[in-house]
């Protein structure tokens, strides 16, 4: 018995392209994250801080903002900070809480990959 194999139709074709395309640029990404020695999630962190006005934020915000747990949010931080890319500190109104502050190497590593996703991905 012979099956017969029909074109795809062209929204299909159209939606494959598309994922490729993204695959290839989560691909790129995922190496410019790895050149500055970062991860996804770390690079998400980063983000978060770096838009707080003082270059810092509380803990339980970043948790809220990335959709992440308090215990999720502590592992990320430290190995951050153990990069030195972030600092941890205790919360000068709320001594129970953390703050996350950001170093003049987390920025440094937000623009670099910044830079390297321009050039990549145009």
């Amino acid at each position: 018995m012979r099956i017969a194999v029909s074109q795809p139709a062209p929204y299909c074709e159209q939606a494959l392209q598309r994922v490729l395309r993204e695959r290839q640029w989560r691909a790129q990404f995922t190496d410019a994250l790895k050149e500055q020695g970062l991860t996804m999630n770390g690079w998400l962190l980063l983000g978060v801080v770096s838009r707080s006005k003082r270059q810092a934020e509380r803990m339980a915000v970043v948790a809220a903002t990335l959709g992440v747990s308090l215990p999720q949010l502590h592992a990320i931080a430290s190995k951050l900070d153990e990069g030195r890319y972030i600092r941890i500190k205790a919360d000068r109104r709320d001594k129970r809480s953390k703050v996350i502050v950001l170093s003049s190497r987390g920025a440094k590593a937000l623009r670099s990959v910044e830079s390297l996703l321009r050039l990549r991905l145009g």
